[in-house]
């Protein structure tokens, strides 16, 4: 959301944890929620439906499935299936295979037979679009970083933007980064912003 927006949104809960609402809603006599597991995903599309609705949506793109040296070993259906460090789901003879790359401009998936520190392992993203709720840094700012919801924070340095791109380089690479993910930034306790990876180094 961009920073001019968040002073006209209204939270009804307030200050309330989850935790607290949830005693209240019991107390209230509304315990649905004892016997829903938790939400982690799109909260709308279950784990087992999660390929047919991107399939429905996206669409099937098929591509060629390589190794890291460019042989081809079989074909996909569409990058959009795929995450990096995947083992699941890679239908290859003499599997199991992990996908350590992906290159949208080849449409191909890059698989090897364990998962390489090479591969997995990078240190700096580009961003685009990115969303700051700070000024945005004129000179390199140290921050704390993550590339998904459970990942612990992580110490990088965000740089000043150029051509309306931002470079976030991670002080310890990091893994299994992915084209498309979002980095969220902060210091201490504060969000500071968002971007989109569009580039990995």
């Amino acid at each position: 959301m961009k920073k001019e927006w968040l002073k006209k949104i209204l939270f009804p809960l307030g200050k309330y944890t989850k935790e607290e609402v949830y005693k209240m809603a019991e107390k209230d006599g509304f315990g649905f929620y004892l016997y829903r597991k938790q939400s982690q995903d799109f909260c709308y599309v279950s784990d087992k439906s999660m390929k047919s609705f991107l399939e429905k949506e996206i669409g099937i793109e098929p591509g060629p499935i390589l190794d890291t040296k460019g042989n081809i070993l079989g074909n996909h259906e569409g990058l959009h299936f795929y995450t990096i460090g995947q083992r699941k789901g890679i239908e290859v003879p003499n599997g199991p295979y992990y996908v350590v790359g992906i290159e949208p401009k080849k449409n191909a998936l890059i698989v090897a037979k364990q998962e390489l520190d090479n591969y997995l392992y990078k240190q700096e993203v580009t961003l685009s679009p990115y969303n700051m709720l700070i000024p945005t840094p004129k000179k390199s700012l140290k921050v704390d970083a993550k590339i998904r919801y459970a990942q612990p924070l992580a110490k990088a340095t965000l740089f000043p933007p150029k051509k309306d791109k931002l470079v976030l380089k991670f002080a310890i690479p990091q893994r299994a980064i992915t084209l498309g993910q979002y980095v969220v930034f902060y210091k201490g306790n504060k969000c500071l912003g968002s971007g989109r990876i569009i580039e990995i180094k």
